[in-house]
């Protein structure tokens, strides 16, 4: 149902201020506004240009930009010693399992973070007692 809201110049220029911060027309705005405010999910939604999106799909989106020589910069460990890059704590170390299984897959020629390699250990049968023993007794 068409609806004609009869709005002063100071509310008019605030809808359309918010409107286009947040990438919409004033129409789906208002729309917005009022479905929210009454509890319905509605039309509005489906009218909305833009696409859902996760936040994976708009880092990766981003990440493409960015240019090789700025990539090959970034440390190896920046996932796992996010805490130290960021905010300048000391670097955590590595379980004697972990640095054990990081030192056999650097041995095969892999330079995958650890993260990466949990399928690769399933998958030949590497498991923590034969890793971590390194032929001693534990």
């Amino acid at each position: 149902m068409p609806v004609t809201i009869d709005l002063s110049g100071e509310a008019e220029q605030a809808l359309k201020s918010k409107a286009k911060a947040e990438g919409l027309s004033a129409e789906i705005y208002a729309r917005r506004l009022l479905e929210r405010d009454l509890g319905i999910r509605g039309r509005a939604e489906a009218d909305d240009p833009r696409p859902l999106q996760t936040a994976a799909d708009i880092v990766l989106r981003h990440m493409g930009k960015v240019p090789d020589e700025m990539m090959n910069r970034l440390p190896k460990d920046g996932a796992s010693q996010h805490d130290h890059y960021i905010y300048g704590t000391p670097k955590r170390g590595l379980s004697p399992f972990r640095e054990k299984r990081l030192e056999f897959f650097h041995a095969l020629g892999c330079e995958q973070s650890l993260g990466d390699v949990e399928p690769v250990v399933e998958q030949v049968g590497v498991g923590e007692t034969e890793l971590a023993s390194d032929g001693a007794e534990s």
